[in-house]
């Protein structure tokens, strides 16, 4: 009865402690892979803008200190997030290193048991008291696995998610060089919008050079009056009448011009102060164009600093994986060492 409460006990045992440590790192590991793409769902979820019209449209900007309101939030949240990520990796290096000093003391125990021989007598005795302090721990660990048992249950229900969150994290890449591409497609248009504010620069200087020589043409066109008035009264002969009339003829004919050439004025000044306008407004737009481009350039960062931080956490998934197998080998030879000792006690004569 003993040796048979002893095989059971230590098969229990060996199958306890194996689901021990790989369901705890695993359910470690899990829940760390989750619960970081979870927040990093929240957190850093983009949506696809719609197609917005010219940068020269009016409502292009009309969202842009809400937009700039919510990145600030999310940078802070993503701050909180890496701090609370960085604590929960303590933690699990913490619990993997208890882990792997107490699988090597169960090793150096089960060792010592296999190596020192004693006495029929004095090994069923020793059996019997160490098959209580097995039951209490076998208890315990039953305890540990069921409640082991009900977080796999859970992480298994959240791998979806896992799923669904990678997918989204390929849409994610992918939208941000569809950004990229809309950037490269702004940075055109800008670059036209500058060959548009140069064209219209020239023009304000030809209207400026234009204004001078109509105030240069109405002096002349004063100076050319004021002398026609003295040959009028100096003109008094009838023999000087047709010197007269044609002066007066050409008299008319510069203020007619003078008329046309100061109504060309108004309207060069009218398009002048359209075209300030203009050049203010695109101006105005080109230095928003500036800040969401730098802004998009700070999420391209960030989103190369998240793709390196899920290279490292893969590597560290490899190096547990690794261990988990050097540890079930262990756990293998250990098995073979406890079968050796069950066939001994079977060839004992019975008490």
């Amino acid at each position: 009865m003993n040796h048979f409460l002893l095989v059971i006990l230590g098969y229990q045992m060996y199958v306890g402690v194996f689901e021990i440590i790989f369901f705890l790192l695993g359910g470690l590991v899990l829940g760390f892979f989750i619960h970081f793409f979870l927040v990093s769902r929240k957190t850093l979820s983009l949506k696809l803008p719609e197609r917005e019209p010219p940068i020269i449209a009016d409502t292009a900007f009309q969202d842009n200190e809400e937009w700039r309101l919510k990145y600030y939030e999310e940078m802070e949240l993503q701050e909180k997030v890496q701090m609370q990520l960085r604590r929960e990796l303590d933690e699990v290096r913490d619990n993997e290193e208890l882990l792997t000093i107490e699988v090597e003391e169960l090793h150096k125990e089960l060792k010592r048991r296999a190596e020192t021989p004693a006495p029929i007598a004095k090994v069923a005795a020793s059996q019997e008291e160490q098959s209580e302090e097995y039951l209490v721990r076998l208890q315990k660990t039953q305890e540990g696995l069921a409640a082991q048992n009900q977080q796999i249950v859970l992480l298994l229900d959240q791998i979806e998610l896992l799923k669904q969150t990678e997918f989204k994290h390929i849409d994610t890449l992918k939208a941000n060089e569809e950004l990229n591409a809309r950037l490269n497609e702004m940075l055109t248009v800008l670059t036209t919008k500058d060959a548009r504010i140069i064209e219209l620069e020239q023009s304000r200087l030809l209207s400026d050079e234009m204004e001078e020589r109509l105030q240069k043409a109405y002096e002349e066109f004063n100076a050319l009056r004021e002398k026609l008035l003295k040959v009028e009264n100096l003109s008094n002969p009838p023999s000087r009448q047709f010197e007269f009339e044609e002066l007066q003829q050409n008299h008319f004919k510069l203020i007619r011009e003078f008329d046309e050439y100061k109504q060309k004025h108004l309207d060069l000044l009218e398009e002048n102060q359209r075209l300030s306008r203009l050049l203010a407004d695109t101006e105005e737009k080109l230095r928003e164009s500036n800040f969401q481009r730098n802004q998009l350039l700070k999420k391209i960062s960030f989103l190369e600093e998240l793709n390196r931080d899920l290279q490292q956490i893969s590597e560290h998934n490899k190096k547990l994986e690794n261990q988990l197998r050097r540890m079930s080998e262990i756990e293998v030879m250990l098995a073979r060492v406890q079968g050796k000792e069950s066939g001994k006690d079977e060839n004992a004569p019975p008490e």
